[in-house]
């Protein structure tokens, strides 16, 4: 809802919830409260998963959505109340249930915000074939008919990329123009999906156990997929936009990169549905009172882009791995999961090394891949390891790259005892 922190309040990453390819009415909820199970029911299989998304600003949001100033201007601008009682920020920021008979926010960015809402499939997701059969020794067979009727039911499975990734394009391009325009929301999210679905939530954790980064072949799809569905849902921004002020100004001007960045992408590798992504963007003007053209733009790019996502794996892209988010990129990343910039529970070390600058958090803060500062006050300890960083050209080093760590012999806390690059 602001410029600050848009992983929070430029509308939920990855994720987002679940809608057919358009432009939505951010005020309409994603999901049929009726439906929606609730996270916990997704907890008593998926217990990595669940702790590493209570770790995260998916899960914080919550609570503290609603206590930011900055939320709190935007909904007064807005006439909203109450912003978890029948509101804009509704569908995007929180996921809601039947509550006694009423339709109520029962936690933020959920499982179910992506994969979909779960009465109607979680039963026979959960089924492994009888009793005393579990997913590690499920009959094959058994499997491959457990996804598929999943899915008929309406699950949103991880390789269905492109469903699962246009759910967070649906929420991060913020669908509504009133709600950037009056109530001075950022127009979306500047989102990179490597990045982001690489961060506190890697949505792989069901196959590594410890929120793992993706394979190789499997960033470079997603790195594929996440830019053509930024340029898809720029293009509907741009064809629902009903007057030129913010809102169509940074659509056309977010499209216009996409499509630019479209095109060179296509020069990389083989893949003849990049340009004709391009040339479908190209075929409509970016201007006002353009809805039917534009509108046809976006779904030939989205038609492209679901072909490209089902027909490659990945294998051959390696062509793009030079454009894969690098140690630039670190910097806005760290931000957007409040590890850096202006936040007040960010405070500097008393460390005073060559580094300089460098920041620590209080351990309630930490994620869980963190260790969080000393417990005996140490004033020149940190919290450097265990910190994977999502891109495959690192080193298998844990470390972010010009980081060096050594364990004081006095405690398991971490030294550091060289210069750390001052991406903040």
């Amino acid at each position: 809802m602001i410029k600050l922190r848009p992983i929070l309040m430029g509308l939920a990453l990855a994720g987002a919830m679940i809608m057919a390819p358009g432009l939505v009415q951010a005020q309409k909820l994603h999901l049929d409260p009726a439906k929606v199970m609730g996270p916990d029911a997704c907890g008593e299989c998926h217990k990595s998963s669940v702790a590493a998304w209570k770790g995260s600003h998916h899960f914080s949001t919550f609570k503290t959505l609603p206590r930011m100033k900055e939320a709190r201007a935007i909904a007064n601008k807005m006439g909203i109340k109450r912003i978890k009682s029948g509101s804009d920020c509704l569908s995007c920021h929180f996921t809601s249930a039947m509550v006694g008979g009423k339709v109520k926010p029962i936690a933020g960015i959920t499982c179910e915000s992506c994969h979909g809402a779960g009465r109607d499939w979680i039963k026979v997701h959960s089924d492994f074939g009888g009793k005393g059969i579990k997913a590690e020794n499920e009959d094959p067979a058994h499997r491959t008919e457990r996804y598929a009727k999943s899915v008929a039911a309406g699950m949103t499975r991880p390789s269905n990329l492109y469903s699962v990734a246009q759910n967070c394009y649906t929420c991060h391009s913020v669908p509504n123009e009133k709600l950037v325009n009056t109530g001075g929301h950022a127009a979306g999210s500047k989102m990179e999906l490597v990045a982001w679905s690489q961060g506190e939530v890697r949505h792989n954790v069901w196959y590594t156990k410890e929120n793992q980064v993706s394979a190789i072949e499997r960033l470079r799809m997603i790195y594929l997929v996440g830019r053509a569905l930024d340029l898809e849902y720029a293009l509907r921004g741009v064809a629902k936009a009903t007057k030129k002020a913010t809102y169509a100004l940074k659509m056309a001007k977010r499209a216009k990169k996409a499509r630019k960045r479209i095109k060179a992408i296509a020069k990389l590798i083989d893949a003849p549905e990049l340009m004709a992504m391009y040339k479908a963007a190209k075929s409509a003007k970016l201007k006002l009172n353009n809805e039917a053209k534009l509108t046809a733009a976006a779904d030939a790019v989205a038609k492209h882009a679901k072909a490209l996502a089902a027909k490659y794996d990945g294998s051959t892209f390696g062509g793009i791995d030079k454009v894969l988010p690098k140690a630039k990129k670190i910097q806005r990343w760290l931000g957007e999961l409040g590890f850096a910039g202006r936040q007040p529970w960010l405070r500097r070390s008393r460390y005073s090394g060559p580094a300089g600058g460098i920041r620590r958090f209080p351990t309630k803060w930490a994620m869980p891949r963190w260790n969080g500062y000393c417990p005996l006050s140490c004033s020149a300890t940190w919290i450097a390891t265990a910190f994977p960083i999502p891109f495959p050209w690192l080193a298998s080093s844990p470390t972010i790259p010009g980081w060096s760590t050594s364990r004081m012999a006095t405690s398991s806390c971490v030294k550091v005892t060289t210069e750390i690059p001052r991406f903040w």
